[in-house]
């Protein structure tokens, strides 16, 4: 008897599971004519799947431990399939079951076997057609219809299926369907793999319809298709051999004079596509020929066909990489080949010590990629490594750069490379796709039920295609392996590169989404333009302010709804913004402007989200409550000096303080009235960085180097660090971060950096690890550490401003925001 876990795996190859859809729906082909085999000689006109059983012991076993099937019957664990019903009390004997449109029901089930009349127990009512006896048998909710004809047995999901193969019994059609193309390649299956599959390439359709494109799969043939499959010990596998037909109706036939190679793309592959596809070349002669031949069947109007770039180049590749197609050659002669692909080197830019230029490829090679792969509209090429680089925008060719200059190409990812190992060394056709970012692009797509998202895209990274071409032939083979290895712990990757439309002003930082409880990073340009962007790069609004906005943005939930607003100040204005970019009433408020303007600051003393917005200039201070009003029983209004930093609330033995700091060098430290709560003993001479809590007490630095500690009662204690002139300190209430020069010392512990211009270094606190992060300025390096001053793997990294840590979305990885160049910003996600 047939196992529930077979039926289960039959009802998610149809009905949309991920791992076993995606791997049998791609391609399709053609072989030998043989002899036709009895047994299907009844199967139905239409049929998009023919499923041939031969093994249900060996089936079922594999089916119950495989790893790769228990994730797919994980996709759906409450599914009770029409197939689980229809193929109950099967005997054990080889048999097939199709998957039939009729009408506008594309999955009509017929399931085929033979065996005598006896052997199978049939009840329920019948009725007779055509002198034969129809059963009808109604299991939970499906009603079947079973009968024998001449020692076979048919039970379909359809009456009409059933009387449709009655007819053809009785008119002795056997050429209902295309006969010589299926019982060719039907004669090619392997009997001793437990199951057989063979498609019809119109199931492409029906697989797209459903879950959405498959970017960058090969263009292989148009008849029926066959796979064996095969288990192993982590995975499965399907093989299969197809002719490749000649070049007129054969996008494959174009390159069958080309031989099998290692292939090179990965070396430049970004980790974050979604896919990519490779084909070498090696016979640029016949390769032209063949293509001007496919040309000339299709009546394709091109003033000429010349491809002598192509004996220039060893490989032509594609890389999906977000909505966008990047074509790519490899050459082992780049003077050569730079002549007819990249020969006009004019009004070129640079990115990361890289030249790219406005490019245009000639129409014959734009369409040679559209036949063979993928459609391109490039518009800038550049040289990287033996490449040629040609995207359609400038950020596709900065993300490329990016991760080639990072280091974080798929030919330098562990895992990858272990899954490359279980396909051939050389290939004809290469195809990757990684499986986490296939789902997010299959997530767009408006569906009710998504069983896919369901996948875990850790344990099954990577799926392959490998097509061989030999004698006119090619095999193929589809991959998908259980990844044995585990992450590299905070191994660094380029995820997605954000552009501005003018400079930056200052450094991104991350904002919480309240609807989507992951992070947005928020940026203003010169223009005093204002954006959001999500964590994956898409830009959700762009806002034009009056103003600079100084200092960072604060999150506030003025409503106490858990809905966030931004709170922020410009030289003149206190905005408050609503998560759409539209401003909260009051919160448009004027504001003087005396020099020196101070960043806002936000109190909220007891965590009630009772608000104190405190706004500094000059020597002039203003309080506000979550209202907008100015808040009358804060009495505290001026100072004698300027003051020179944000004012700072802070909290010591259930005690608030508000810290304020003079050019004179007094510090004032008032309660919450605004009246001193504590008289410092002394001036101190400030070197710049502010007040903060550490080890219950205030603590700042001064120029000479001291760091300086004040108690409850005033009292001041110095301890020389030897913190030479414009160093930076930063604190938590256990922790200090001091930069002096290129020695960077956390908690106690000296770290020497080449010399250099450091940002002020940031302390994160993220799942009970402390991170500290400084930026070389000069060298556009981020240095990324952990309180005990060891490294973080994968670091330093590309960037040119402070950076900002959190972890944006709800795997376990952590994401890093950094300006780029001056109108770009890189997230770098660590593992």
């Amino acid at each position: 008897m047939i196992r529930l876990t077979l039926l289960q795996l039959f009802k998610i190859i149809h009905r949309l599971g991920f791992l076993a859809v995606l791997l049998i729906g791609l391609w399709s082909c053609q072989t030998n004519s043989v002899k036709l085999n009895r047994l299907t000689d009844w199967i139905p006109q239409n049929s998009s799947w023919v499923i041939q059983i031969n093994d249900i012991n060996t089936l079922t076993s594999e089916l119950t431990n495989n790893e790769v099937f228990k994730e797919i019957k994980s996709l759906n664990p409450n599914v009770t399939s029409d197939i689980s019903r229809l193929l109950q009390e099967t005997p054990d004997v080889k048999s097939l079951l199709c998957i039939t449109t009729v009408g506008k029901n594309p999955s009509a089930l017929t399931h085929i076997y033979k065996a005598p009349i006896d052997s199978t127990r049939i009840t329920g009512t019948s009725i007779d057609y055509s002198n034969f006896k129809i059963n009808i048998e109604k299991r939970e909710k499906n009603i079947l219809y079973t009968t024998n004809i001449e020692g076979y047995t048919l039970r379909s999901t359809s009456q009409l299926l059933i009387e449709n193969c009655i007819r053809k019994f009785q008119q002795k059609d056997k050429t209902t369907r295309q006969e010589n193309l299926f019982d060719k390649i039907y004669t090619t299956l392997d009997t001793s793999a437990p199951l057989n599959f063979l498609v019809q390439p119109q199931v492409e359709e029906l697989i797209e319809e459903a879950i959405g494109k498959i970017p960058l799969v090969p263009k292989i043939n148009h008849d029926w298709n066959a796979y064996d499959l095969d288990f192993e010990n982590s995975g499965f596998s399907l093989d299969g051999l197809i002719a490749v037909q000649d070049s007129l109706g054969d996008p494959m036939g174009i390159l069958k004079e080309n031989d099998a190679q290692k292939i090179f793309l990965d070396r430049l592959v970004p980790e974050n596509s979604t896919s990519f596809l490779s084909i070498p070349l090696n016979n640029a002669i016949e390769t032209e020929d063949a293509f001007k031949q496919w040309v000339l069947h299709h009546n394709i109007a091109l003033p000429q066909i010349n491809l002598k770039a192509l004996s220039t180049v060893d490989e032509i590749g594609w890389i999906k990489l977000g909505f966008e197609t990047v074509l790519l050659f490899h050459s082992q002669n780049e003077e050569q080949a730079q002549e007819y692909l990249l020969s006009k080197l004019e009004n070129g830019k640079n990115f990361r010590e890289v030249s790219y230029y406005p490019s245009k490829l000639p129409d014959d090679i734009l369409l040679f990629s559209k036949v063979i792969g993928a459609k391109v509209k490039p518009k800038w090429g550049a040289v990287i490594e033996n490449f040629f680089v040609f995207t359609s925008s400038e950020k596709a060719m900065k993300t490329l750069i990016s991760n080639y200059k990072d280091g974080s190409a798929l030919s330098k990812n562990l895992i990858y490379n272990t899954f490359k190992e279980t396909l051939s060394s050389e290939s004809s056709i290469y195809w990757i796709a990684q499986t986490k970012a296939l789902i997010e692009v299959w997530g767009n797509k408006k569906l009710k039920k998504k069983p896919w998202s369901k996948l875990d895209t850790k344990r099954f990274p990577f799926v392959a295609f490998q097509g061989t071409l030999e004698n006119s032939f090619m095999h193929m083979h589809l991959r998908i392996h259980e990844n044995e290895l585990k992450v590299v712990e905070n191994s660094v990757s380029n995820q997605y590169l954000l552009q501005l439309e003018a400079p930056l002003s200052s450094p991104p930082q991350w904002l919480k989404n309240h609807r989507t409880k992951g992070m947005d990073v928020l940026v203003q340009d010169v223009n005093n333009k204002l954006y959001l962007f999500s964590d994956k790069g898409n830009l959700f609004w762009k806002k034009q302010l009056p103003g600079n906005i100084q200092g960072r943005i604060e999150q506030v939930d003025l409503y106490k709804n858990k809905r966030l607003q931004m709170a922020f100040r410009t030289e003149d204005k206190f905005f408050v913004l609503d998560r759409n970019g539209k401003i909260v009433k009051p919160f448009s408020i004027k504001i003087p402007s005396t020099e020196p303007i101070q960043p806002l600051a936000v109190f909220d003393y007891d965590q009630r989200r009772d608000y104190r917005f405190v706004l500094a200039q000059g020597n002039n201070l203003q309080m506000f409550n979550s209202k907008g009003k100015k808040v009358s029983g804060f009495k505290f209004r001026k100072t004698k000096t300027p003051i020179i930093n944000t004012p700072v609330h802070i909290r010591i033995n259930q005690k608030d303080y508000i810290a304020i700091q003079e050019e004179s060098g007094k510090l004032n430290l008032l309660n919450r009235t605004g009246k001193e709560r504590v008289k410092v003993k002394e001036n101190i001479d400030f070197s710049g960085n502010t007040v903060n809590s550490y080890l219950k007490t205030f603590t700042t630095s001064d120029k000479n180097g001291n760091l300086i500690q004040i108690d409850v009662k005033g009292n001041i204690v110095k301890t020389n660090l030897d913190l030479e002139k414009g160093h930076q300190i930063a604190t938590t209430t256990k922790s200090l971060v001091s930069q002096s020069n290129n020695i960077l010392n956390i908690k106690g512990i000296p770290i020497t950096l080449p010399f250099g211009r450091y940002t002020a270094p940031k302390i994160f606190y993220i799942n009970n690890i402390i991170y500290v992060t400084t930026t070389d300025l000069d060298a556009q390096k981020v240095y990324f550490y952990y309180s005990n001053g060891t490294p973080v793997n994968g670091f330093p990294v590309y960037g040119t401003s402070a950076a900002d840590l959190t972890n944006a979305d709800k795997d376990k990885a952590l994401e890093l925001v950094v300006q780029s160049e001056s109108n770009g910003m890189i997230i770098y996600e660590i593992n």
